[in-house]
């Protein structure tokens, strides 16, 4: 079990069997631990630690597909020596180790999660700014992939670190995005692992204030444009600018100003059957219109045709109805007329409605966006009701009889369509007069308002 004594030799072929060997997984932690004392026992020869890094490597990477719950930590020091003994010639080795490491379910302490956060900045910043180390994508994906780990956990990790290394953090990774978008070559790895980073930190208030704090805004606008084609970075950046705008106007308005709309409506056409993708970018855009300008640049770019015709393309998808329909709820408000008519978008709240009757976040968002056309003026209504809407509201009051929200958004419709002999047809009809009656009976107290 005591490696320390070994020759050499014996050393570089121990290592040279456990770094091909997949099923070592079952005899991991002896295994483990023999890397380790060997790392210790030769810690000058780096041809000795390139081999010793690289069982490490696919060892950890043989635990993780394994999910064997076991504690790396002692691993961990070796590596980071080995980065001080012998500098930039094995910094590619020690990413690739430590990425691997730090991908085991296991708890380090907080300064051994310092230490490598240290180490994850200091080779990115070397091979991203320093003219004396060449860029290497290896090395700068395994920095942005060890920051993106530590991080999925936000408030622990701003716990650990503190916000002064949290800053450091968020800049270098903005730094290396607009490093990586000047050398106008495809790393999409560093892109989604960056990016990866920034989203989890969105999790945290303060951590959001320091992204923006950094250019944070610009990085991931322009991020998204140059990796337009990927779906993981499309998503996560959607969702970082969705956060980073929050309830703040001010805040949404700069997200407008660097491009945001037309990144996100670029993202949706490249994207169209995409339902991860699309949910997260219908939810974005509706972030952003708030006010009557934004409205209609959105709806002038073609945002308003686009989500509905994504909506039509993914009908199965509740993720795409939910988020398309409070999109357009949020957008439509003001937008022309003529541009609500050429999106088809009165038929596709109606099949949304229609085909997803059972489910009542559907419903709530639908109706709430037929309120927001009904209010418009009377031509509008006029539309609403040709486009059969008075069955799907009906309907909504039939199966959700015990939801006092679709109850209520759907009483409202039927008193803004009220004034339509169409609508006074249905509200006569025996059968529907004792649907009202029963839902209002069954929802008295949260109706007050409404009644």
């Amino acid at each position: 079990n005591h490696l320390r004594n070994v020759s050499l030799l014996a050393a570089k072929s121990w290592l040279t069997i456990v770094s091909v060997k997949e099923d070592f997984a079952k005899g991991s932690a002896m295994a483990i631990n023999s890397i380790k004392e060997i790392m210790e026992a030769f810690p000058k020869n780096i041809n000795l630690q390139r081999l010793a890094l690289m069982a490490l490597r696919n060892m950890a990477a043989s635990i993780q597909r394994a999910k064997l719950p076991l504690d790396i930590s002692p691993c961990i020091r070796p590596v980071l020596d080995a980065q001080k003994e012998h500098g930039g010639e094995i910094h590619e080795d020690c990413c690739g180790a430590l990425w691997a490491l730090m991908g085991v379910q296991c708890e380090l302490d907080s300064t051994l999660v310092r230490e490598v956060v240290y180490f994850a900045i200091e080779v990115t910043e070397i091979h991203i700014l320093s003219s004396e180390h060449p860029f290497c994508e290896d090395v700068v994906t395994a920095g942005m992939a060890i920051f993106a780990d530590t991080f999925s956990n936000p408030v622990n990790a701003m716990q650990v670190l503190g916000e002064k290394i949290v800053n450091i953090v968020v800049d270098v990774v903005n730094t290396t995005i607009y490093s990586c978008l000047d050398k106008k070559e495809k790393h999409p790895s560093i892109f989604q692992f960056g990016f990866c980073t920034l989203h989890h930190l969105c999790n945290d208030d303060s951590c959001r204030d320091i992204i923006v704090s950094h250019g944070g805004i610009v990085a991931v606008v322009d991020g998204m444009m140059a990796n337009l084609e990927n779906a993981s970075i499309q998503e996560n950046g959607c969702n970082i600018l969705r956060r980073l705008a929050g309830n703040d106007i001010g805040m949404k308005l700069n997200i407008v100003e660097a491009d945001g709309v037309d990144v996100i409506m670029n993202i949706m056409i490249s994207h169209g059957e995409n339902a991860s993708v699309l949910s997260e970018a219908f939810q974005a855009l509706s972030c952003l219109s708030v006010d009557k300008t934004s409205r209609n640049f959105i709806a002038q770019q073609g945002g308003v045709m686009v989500i509905a015709s994504s909506m039509s393309t993914l009908a199965e998808s509740v993720a795409v109805q939910e988020a398309g329909l409070a999109a357009l709820c949020n957008i439509v408000s003001d937008v022309e007329e003529d541009i609500l008519e050429a999106s088809n978008i009165f038929s596709v709240v109606n099949d949304s409605l229609d085909h997803h009757a059972k489910d009542s976040s559907i419903q709530k968002k639908g109706l709430a966006l037929l309120y927001n056309l009904s209010i418009r003026n009377e031509g509008m209504r006029f539309k609403l009701l040709s486009s059969g809407c008075l069955n799907n509201i009906t309907k909504a009051v039939e199966i959700h009889t015990s939801c006092p929200k679709i109850v209520s958004s759907a009483l409202r419709m039927l008193v803004n369509l009220s004034d339509t002999e169409e609508c006074r047809k249905v509200l006569f009809d025996e059968k529907v007069v004792n649907l009202i009656i029963h839902a209002m009976m069954l929802n008295f107290e949260n109706l007050k308002n409404a009644i």
